[in-house]
């Protein structure tokens, strides 16, 4: 930790959270920051993370992180190891106006949205989030059996579109 005059900053080369009982999340090359804590102090952190997908989904549901989300990720659940690297910016005298951005980058593990969306398995590629919505370029997964490149997209207060394609012959292209 360092404090220069109003400059404060936090540096942290390993840390744990656990949002959930026996699910760490690893968190590593953390970084906080408040440029001015007398006025218009802003915090910003930034670090990468390491965990059991539940570990995640449990912060999300326990957290302002799923508000964040537009709670976008409350009927969810999911297997495997995801690696995240985040960032945050807290406005400290407006927290209501405190965004999020990061990446889950996903290592073969399964995943249900939703309830009512068939599970995806064997996840593989990435899904940027942020306070504004989700969305993924390069995420293949099973689906209904069939391999196949998977887009989502959604944006804050709107619903989910999946987009994809299959290898299976004649399984088309699901919009």
């Amino acid at each position: 930790m360092a404090l220069d005059k109003v400059d404060l900053r936090l540096f942290a080369d390993q840390a744990t959270v656990m949002p959930e009982p026996g699910r760490p999340i690893i968190l590593t090359s953390v970084k906080a920051h408040i440029p001015n804590i007398e006025t218009e102090a802003i915090l910003t952190v930034q670090g990468d993370s390491k965990g059991q997908a539940e570990a995640y989904l449990g912060l999300a549901r326990s957290s302002p992180l799923g508000g964040l989300l537009d709670h976008a990720l409350a009927q969810s659940s999911a297997d495997g190891e995801w690696t995240v690297p985040l960032k945050l910016r807290v406005p400290l005298m407006d927290t209501d106006a405190t965004t999020v951005q990061g990446e889950i980058h996903f290592d073969g593990g399964a995943v249900v949205i939703d309830p009512d969306v068939p599970r995806l398995s064997n996840v593989r590629g990435h899904l940027s989030f942020s306070d504004t919505g989700l969305d993924t370029r390069t995420l293949t997964a099973s689906f209904l059996g069939a391999a196949g490149a998977e887009r989502w997209h959604r944006q804050r207060s709107s619903g989910v579109v999946i987009a994809g394609s299959s290898d299976r012959p004649g399984a088309g292209r699901v919009c």
